[in-house]
């Protein structure tokens, strides 16, 4: 079930407060910008599919490599890999369930991603490859 939109809202990018007014009510009031729909009815909102955004995801992956002749058979390759590096921070998706009162709707409560995973902190990496 979606919310109407009482008033426009755009995102501010502000962690603590996603969109620009996430006042959720159930009857329409001045300063409201979501209201829910009533129950019992064939009302559904007139918020549309994909509306309202989440932030972004930015990720800089870099690497360089070296590669040594030591004899005519033999190679040894040593490289650095970089993840994440600038180490940006990639929000999660802003809270999306719209009831009256809520604390946690359009409010960003985590980082995108746990640590090890794709869009964590920066990660370096090194490695030695003999090849022959």
């Amino acid at each position: 079930v979606r919310p109407d939109l009482l008033l426009p809202v755009n995102t501010t990018g502000n962690p603590t407060q996603w969109f620009s007014n996430n006042t959720v009510c159930s009857t329409p009031t001045a300063g409201c910008a979501f209201l829910v729909p009533t129950f019992g009815g064939n009302h559904f909102g007139d918020l549309g599919r994909n509306a309202l955004t989440g932030p972004g995801f930015t990720d800089v992956d870099f690497s360089i490599a070296k590669t040594t002749k030591i004899t005519e058979r033999f190679n040894l390759q040593f490289r650095c890999d970089a993840f994440d590096l600038f180490n940006h921070p990639n929000f999660g998706q802003p809270g999306r369930v719209a009831v009256p009162g809520s604390t946690t709707f359009g409010v960003i409560t985590s980082t995108r991603f746990p640590t090890g995973d794709s869009g964590s902190a920066r990660q370096l990496q090194m490695g030695l490859k003999l090849t022959f």
